[in-house]
Order: structure tokens, then C-alpha cells, then sequence
């Protein structure tokens, strides 16, 4: 596996900017830098090397004009996540995780955004050169497009805009492997009912709930057969997160606390004759 990308112009930071020799590549996290005018992507570069106080890093950044730099070897984790725990509300696709510093196992690209909530729109030739390079992590680290993951996905309260708007629709249609048969936003029911808010969040129009994560990935997967969300994700269950639909329960359970079903892991539909299902659909 190469370390580097071939179509990066290579900016190292100090090593005590990274966390040596640890990324299993778990996810891709997407960002933006919310500052500063003018600035490119050689300019935070330099900037990420020469801060001695936080000691920010990301494996890469993107400017405007579509230059990509790299700052972090692809062996190493960056600092780009912080290093706290991920944030009430944050995604529960990362419970796939057992660490809580989510900079160990994962890649960070940074896209420079002149407005100070990351308000702008990419740029074309920032657009393409993000999605080339998606592509090749991808390609190169074997992670499927369900894994790319927004920063407000970890710190939805800190990070709420980051990384402001992108192009999701259009990335998953680049990328194209994996999504072909699963439930698309665009398939009519999908449309009539839902609008995708983040990478891997659909809200419901007409109910106003939001399925993510690792519920929507198996929503998807069973092409939306327990039609619409009327709960958002319940955690009244321990280690269990499950969310009720009008034709079923979708539960969210990696370590098999409620059901054992074959073939079906982290996500599964309820059994209807199960305690939990009677106290729900009763």
C-alpha cells in the first residue's frame, strides 16, 4: 500500500503533529477550514507544521484551485478529529469503533473554505480534485462509500458545519461502486419522502425523522421496506439503539444483545414476536 498520493504535493508536518504507526483507515472524515481568506492549501499546510499549541494536522488538504497537499503519511493518524470524545448526537456508525479518539483510525481531508462557517460551495476544480482523490483512498484502503463521514458526524454540537456544503449526490455517483442496489435519494419513493442532509442522513419530510448511520445503511440495503421513520433513534436499550418505521423496528445491535440473526450484522429488523417488538407495536 503506498503512504502518499501520487497527485499530492507533499508538505509534511513534524511528527509530534501525528499519531505514529496506528491507522487501520476505518473511515474517511470530511472538512473544512472555516477561515481564512485568501488562504491555499500550501498556506495551512505551512500553517498545521509551524503550530507548536494545538499541533492541528490533516492527512490533506484541498484548495480552491485543486491542489492537493499532504501533511500526514497515510500510516499515521492526524489530528484534524481533536482528540475528545465523539459528542452527543454524533453518528452511531461510529460505535464500530472501540477508540475514542477517532484520529487512530481514520483519514482526514480538509477542503479550504474562505467563510467562517464553511458557507462556500467548492470550487469545480476543488470538487473534482476531492473526488479523484476519494476515489483512490477508496481504491487504495479498501473503504466502501458508506464510510465517508463528515467532522459534524463526530462533534455535531462543536462542528455543526463542517464541512458546510459538498457535493455527497454527485460523489456517490463518481464513486459509483457499492451504491448501485441499495436504495438511492433519487429512487421516486426515496424522493418523495426524504431529503439527504449529510453523507449518510436522510430526513423524513413528511414525518421530520432522520435516519443515519448504520440504520439507514441497512434501511438502504432492504430498499426502504419498513417504509417511514416515526421515532428518531431510541437508546432506552443498553449497548441497543433501535428506531421504529410504520412497517417494523430496525435495531442497531453490533454485539447481538437482542437477536442473533444469520447473515444480518450490525443492523437487523426486529422479530415481531420479540418482548421488545410487543411493547412497541402493540
Amino acid at each position: 500500500m503506498s503512504d502518499t498520493y501520487p497527485d499530492a504535493l507533499q508538505i509534511f508536518v513534524p511528527r509530534s503533529h501525528v499519531f505514529w504507526d496506528c491507522n487501520p483507515h476505518y473511515a474517511i472524515v470530511v472538512h473544512g477550514t472555516a477561515c481564512c481568506q485568501g488562504m491555499t492549501a500550501q498556506d495551512w499546510a505551512h500553517t498545521f507544521a509551524n503550530d507548536e499549541v494545538e499541533q492541528k494536522s490533516s492527512h490533506f488538504i484541498i484548495g480552491k484551485d485543486g491542489t492537493v497537499v499532504q501533511c500526514v503519511s497515510l500510516r499515521d493518524g492526524a489530528g484534524a478529529n481533536d482528540t475528545r470524545q465523539r459528542q452527543a448526537g454524533y453518528d452511531t456508525f461510529w460505535d464500530g469503533t472501540p477508540v475514542d479518539n477517532l484520529n487512530l483510525v481514520t483519514v482526514s481531508i480538509e477542503h479550504v473554505k474562505w467563510d467562517d462557517n464553511n458557507a462556500d460551495e467548492l470550487t469545480p476544480a476543488q470538487k473534482q480534485a476531492s473526488f479523484r482523490l476519494i476515489k483512490w483512498l477508496c481504491d487504495t484502503l479498501h473503504i466502501p462509500a458508506s464510510h465517508i463521514k463528515t467532522h459534524a458526524s463526530i462533534a455535531p454540537k462543536d462542528r455543526a458545519d463542517c464541512p458546510g456544503p459538498y457535493p455527497w449526490t454527485e460523489l456517490y455517483q463518481f464513486l459509483g461502486e457499492g451504491e448501485d442496489d441499495m436504495l438511492q435519494i433519487s429512487d421516486p419513493f426515496a424522493a418523495a419522502h426524504f431529503t439527504q442532509i449529510a453523507p449518510n442522513r436522510w430526513r423524513c419530510v413528511t414525518t421530520n425523522q432522520d435516519v443515519f448511520g448504520g440504520i439507514l445503511d441497512f434501511y438502504r440495503r432492504i430498499a426502504g421496506a419498513p417504509r417511514l421513520p416515526l421515532t428518531g433513534e431510541q437508546h432506552d436499550v443498553p449497548d441497543v439503539t433501535y428506531q421504529v418505521f410504520e412497517a417494523g423496528v430496525i435495531v442497531f445491535d453490533p454485539q447481538h444483545k437482542l437477536d442473533h440473526p444469520t447473515g444480518f450484522d450490525p443492523s437487523y429488523l426486529l422479530r415481531l414476536d420479540s418482548e421488545l417488538a410487543k411493547k412497541l407495536l402493540h
